[in-house]
């Protein structure tokens, strides 16, 4: 595997922090067909405490460059509020930069509120996705944090909320347009229209995004073979070793099949 960091310019003409893992000897050199695309959860970033440079390694021996970003206000990214809207439009734009380099064939992994990114975004030269924990109804994921937003909202213009991130980064900024448009959107609509080959894979033991919220959403998913549900047994949200293994391997499996 060979690191090649990157900035990445997105539709506001702001550059956005990447790093390519390239499955090649020599960084500088773009395979020429599929590429997978990671999507960061809420307060995270591109490495996801390392989750992601394993998941970077494991892809590239399995011959798939891929590509983790900071999602605009959060990672290295210069600070600014993070809303729902600008992390679709960030995606779409660095599937965009990726076609662009002769990547036609693009697979996404979402994690967490990356999930829902995942998504709601368009792109066209997706083949395939695969969600991690998905982050499908923030509402009813983060009801007690509404609250308590909706409180310090009223009378301060955003929320700093300490970043889990692997990095000694600045706490990410939280506006009441963060509130509005994450818990306002109907996921459902999206994902009875996805018909786009995906796999969800859950942890049977998380208590941030729980799986009977994760069952929900795949059953609004189309009922086929290309759409499919797999549970990690005692997998919390934080997940890692022998999980993050499973999760990864799951994972896998699933792309050579699509990508």
């Amino acid at each position: 595997m060979v690191e090649k960091k990157l900035l990445i310019p997105n539709r506001d003409g702001k550059l956005l922090h990447s790093i390519f893992f390239s499955a090649q000897k020599d960084s500088s050199v773009f395979k020429k067909h599929s590429i997978v695309i990671l999507c960061h959860g809420f307060k995270g970033d591109k490495l996801e405490w390392g989750r992601f440079k394993t998941t970077a390694a494991a892809l590239n021996r399995a011959g798939y460059d891929t590509l983790a970003f900071d999602f605009s206000g959060s990672g290295e990214n210069k600070r600014e509020p993070i809303l729902l809207s600008r992390q679709i439009a960030d995606l779409e734009d660095v599937a965009e930069w990726a076609v662009q380099k002769g990547y036609f064939r693009i697979g996404t992994i979402g994690l967490s509120f990356g999930g829902i990114t995942s998504l709601a975004a368009r792109i066209p030269a997706r083949k395939t996705a695969v969600f991690w924990a998905p982050a499908m109804y923030p509402k009813r994921i983060a009801s007690g944090f509404e609250r308590m937003a909706s409180k310090i909202l009223s009378i301060m213009p955003f929320i700093a909320v300490k970043q889990n991130s692997s990095g000694s980064y600045p706490p990410v900024l939280v506006s009441s347009s963060f509130t509005k448009e994450a818990f306002g959107l109907d996921a459902n609509s999206y994902l009875r229209c996805f018909t786009i080959p995906s796999l969800i894979i859950q942890g049977g033991a998380d208590t941030v995004v729980k799986p009977e919220f994760t069952e929900e959403a795949f059953s609004k998913m189309p009922q086929d073979s290309d759409h499919k549900y797999m549970e990690v047994k005692e997998a919390a949200h934080d997940f890692d070793g022998e999980h993050l293994s499973q999760f990864i391997g799951l994972t896998i499996d699933w792309i050579q099949k699509y990508l």
